[in-house]
């Protein structure tokens, strides 16, 4: 197989890159991580990213690019069309001299254990025909896919660079014995924000509002896995008992697992009782107007990992439902784990019994995360060591 050829110390051209980032196409925080890395590339001739579809990213993030490939079949087909995209890759791979996979939850087989297995074989190789390859900032299940550990495993003895970003990912991967990791965060802590464009009108009634303001996420992922109404419609007239007006946010509108579509069941659930203090926004926002509101929230609850990302770096202490160990490790290293509750039957309860420990010890939270905050962005820095 082409993937498989090695190069040793064949000379090549100088000055080329490749970057396969994650899906995008409908998720804030891919949009968010391609942000934060764009910035951090070696300025080298030219940069190729792998995207799997022509929708993945806008024209305004692949304009940074010299080159676009669309693959829709190299991670997740199992047609044999999909041959011709690995051929096609083996080429780029034998000129690069650096290539980047962005890892975020794609890496140990939860979502997708072929896509996982191919990724890890992608870096193997390309480490293996001399490229500096790394995997960048991404979670490690506690119980990885067979084919996913197997092939981490051989990626790493090969020689690639693997940064976990958590310290329960971290030990994990430890565990299992496998070689090249370092422990940094995810790539959004390093987000360099830029000012939001002109807000969604809906968010600036929310802002306009008297009171306190929360903002809540309700995952479509969660909701295609358990039915989750009944404990949001029970969140949601908590937080107006409380005198909240609630923001309802979407983050990812991907097929099988739409925050939107989640969302619209939820107001429907809800009925009459949610017109009072309760907006809803109905497409996904960028990054910075995420960013924007998070920073003027004074509670945040959500099913999605990157929304909480974004409202630690304004500051805020959010309350996030776990998925697959990840956020637990995440909120560890603020020494808020308390605040990661697992979407039981019941859940509705602990969140507002967290909101109301959250009013009670806000200057707690609010510097625990301050505190916590420059040694993770410093931690994210790892994704980008030795890049240039």
């Amino acid at each position: 197989m082409l993937l498989g050829t090695r190069v040793g110390s064949r000379r090549r051209p100088c000055g080329t890159g490749i970057l396969i980032p994650s899906a995008g196409g409908g998720n804030i925080g891919d949009v968010a991580m391609l942000e934060s890395l764009i910035p951090k590339l070696p300025n080298i001739e030219e940069w190729n990213i792998i995207v799997t579809s022509a929708c993945s990213y806008s024209e305004e993030h692949l304009q940074n690019f010299g080159t676009s490939t669309v693959s829709p079949r190299l991670l997740y087909s199992r047609s044999p069309r999909h041959f011709l995209e690995w051929w096609r890759l083996a080429r780029s791979l034998r000129q690069a001299d650096t290539v980047l996979i962005v890892g975020a939850d794609v890496m140990d087989g939860a979502y997708a254990p072929l896509s996982s297995g191919r990724l890890w074989t992608v870096a193997e190789f390309s480490v293996k025909g001399g490229a500096a390859t790394r995997v960048l900032g991404f979670s490690w299940n506690s119980s990885p896919h067979a084919l996913a550990a197997k092939s981490a495993a051989k990626a790493g003895t090969a020689g690639v660079e693997i940064v976990a970003r958590d310290p329960e990912s971290y030990e994990r991967l430890r565990r299992l014995g496998i070689q090249g990791i370092a422990l940094g965060a995810d790539l959004v802590f390093s987000l360099d924000v830029t000012p939001a464009r002109p807000l969604d009108p809906t968010a600036l009634r929310w802002l306009g509002s008297a009171g306190p303001r929360a903002i809540v996420n309700i995952s479509g992922l969660l909701q295609a896995r358990r039915d989750q109404l009944e404990e949001y419609c029970s969140i949601i007239r908590g937080l107006q008992e409380r005198g909240f007006n609630v923001l309802l946010l979407p983050h990812v509108t991907h097929e099988g697992a739409d925050d939107v579509a989640a969302q619209a069941a939820l107001l429907d659930a809800l009925q009459d009782d949610q017109s009072g203090g309760c907006w809803s926004i109905g497409d996904l926002l960028p990054p910075a107007q995420i960013r924007y509101l998070t920073e003027r929230a004074d509670v945040i609850m959500t099913g999605r990992m990157h929304l909480s990302i974004l409202g630690l770096l304004g500051g805020k202490a959010p309350i996030v439902l776990a998925t697959q160990g990840k956020v637990r490790g995440l909120l560890e290293m603020f020494g808020i784990s308390e605040l990661s509750i697992e979407p039981d039957p019941g859940f509705g309860t602990l969140v507002l019994d967290a909101i109301d420990k959250l009013r009670i010890e806000a200057d707690a939270y609010h510097n625990a995360v301050l505190n916590g905050l420059p040694l993770v962005v410093q931690a994210s820095q790892e994704n980008f060591k030795h890049l240039d």
